[in-house]
């Protein structure tokens, strides 16, 4: 007869992670409704060594049982189980973060329709060209995300580099040079798509798309987990903004984006020239509430080119939130575990970060990580006509509660 050992289990939520935990006291009908896979290590006095069941192969003839694993195993006696070739161990794999320039790589920055090294007028050059020796670059193209001041652009490359789309223009309105890659090598091979106006659509012609966005990127992406990038910000197995609902076809909740908020922090360092919102010269960071919220500023907003899904061949990722600790000064935190997530501050934006060793603990430092605490917080903002970037006299900024993104994947 066979005997629990222990089980490897994967409930069937948004996180996707396996975990080992005791199941043997769990009806097999909860098991079957609450976990998408379950590996049984077992025992059997008959055997040499333990034996790993994968629970899919009794679902038809066990699914609506109430009894428990165990008790299935007394009841089973002698029947034979359908055994995995090799008793499986976890394995987790994580998406790493390092830093452009730590990494090695020449960053220059070029025009996408000239050669790497046609000497123009700084102003004509958008684009961003990263070179490094010895690198594949086709396998960086579908590996890396990369991040441009912390707020993540879409890539392109050929034999001679990777390509950094709008990059350069990013870098000349912020007047700032940080470049972050994020590598998914050891999860699953990355393809993007970018985000046009054909893909977006209503499912109710009186549904304002400030509210509710429907896209259909054209793929069918059943077998994959979905990133999605919405004016440089990072979102997966993020629920609470976009759903699937359908093969090729996603629910993005736009009244769940902290859309004023991320505005005005991504304003800075992002080229928002392509929005159709009206300035006025007493103060160019006013906005008007209803142009912003309009359904052409939410498509142009769609639209940018730091806009876009990624589609990363793996069905089996896993996001855990780690938080890291605030210290008394700005865009400085202390990590007690090697920094090599990316690492999420403010309203979303993925820092770009240098991290020491010092005294069995890692100094993360950053810049422009403070969150800035704005009025238009304090008040409704469906009962104005306008808002701006003013902040509260009290205590304008605030330290933001940062913390590591971990994006990986358990393979068995």
């Amino acid at each position: 007869m066979y005997q629990y050992i222990s089980a490897i289990s994967k409930l069937l939520d948004g996180n996707k992670q396996y975990v080992t935990e005791d199941i043997s006291n769990v009806p097999l009908n909860t098991l079957f409704t609450l976990y998408s896979k379950v590996i049984v290590i077992l025992s059997n006095p008959f055997l040499p060594n333990n034996v790993a069941i994968d629970l899919e192969t009794i679902r038809t003839t066990t699914g609506s049982l109430q009894i428990t694993l165990n008790e299935f195993l007394i009841q089973n006696g002698n029947t034979t189980l359908e055994a995995l070739p090799n008793i499986p161990t976890l394995v987790p794999r994580y998406a790493k973060y390092n830093d452009g320039f730590r990494a090695g790589y020449k960053i220059a920055p070029i025009n996408p329709r000239a050669a790497p090294d046609t000497q123009l007028p700084l102003v004509d050059k958008s684009w961003l060209h990263l070179t490094q020796p010895n690198v594949d670059y086709d396998l960086f193209y579908k590996s890396c995300l990369v991040t441009v001041n912390g707020f993540f652009h879409l890539t392109d490359s050929d034999t001679t580099g990777v390509y950094v789309i709008d990059g350069m223009k990013s870098a000349l309105k912020s007047k700032q040079n940080q470049l972050g890659i994020y590598s998914f090598r050891e999860i699953g091979a990355l393809s993007f798509v970018p985000i046009i106006p054909d893909m977006i659509y209503k499912q109710n012609v009186n549904q304002p798309y400030k509210n509710d966005v429907y896209l259909d990127i054209g793929v069918d992406v059943s077998n994959k987990t979905i990133v999605l990038v919405i004016g440089g910000y990072l979102h997966v197995l993020d629920n609470k903004t976009f759903s699937r609902v359908g093969l090729s076809t996603f629910k993005l909740n736009v009244g769940n984006l902290p859309m004023l908020e991320r505005y005005y922090e991504s304003e800075p360092y992002l080229d928002f020239s392509t929005l159709p919102l009206s300035m006025t010269i007493r103060n160019p960071k006013q906005l008007g509430i209803p142009d912003f919220f309009s359904d052409e500023n939410i498509v142009a907003y769609l639209t940018l080119s730091q806009s876009f899904f990624v589609i990363l061949d793996n069905p089996d990722i896993f996001v855990n939130r780690i938080p890291v600790d605030k210290t008394t000064l700005p865009d400085m935190f202390v990590s007690y575990r090697k920094p090599e997530y990316p690492l999420i501050v403010g309203v979303g934006k993925a820092a770009n970060y240098w991290s020491t060793y010092e005294d069995g603990q890692y100094s993360v430092t950053c810049r422009d990580t403070m969150r800035c605490n704005f009025i238009f917080n304090t008040i409704d903002p469906t009962v104005v006509n306008s808002v701006g970037d003013n902040l509260t006299p009290n205590e304008p900024l605030a330290h933001s509660n940062p913390y590591f993104l971990e994006i990986g994947s358990a393979y068995i």
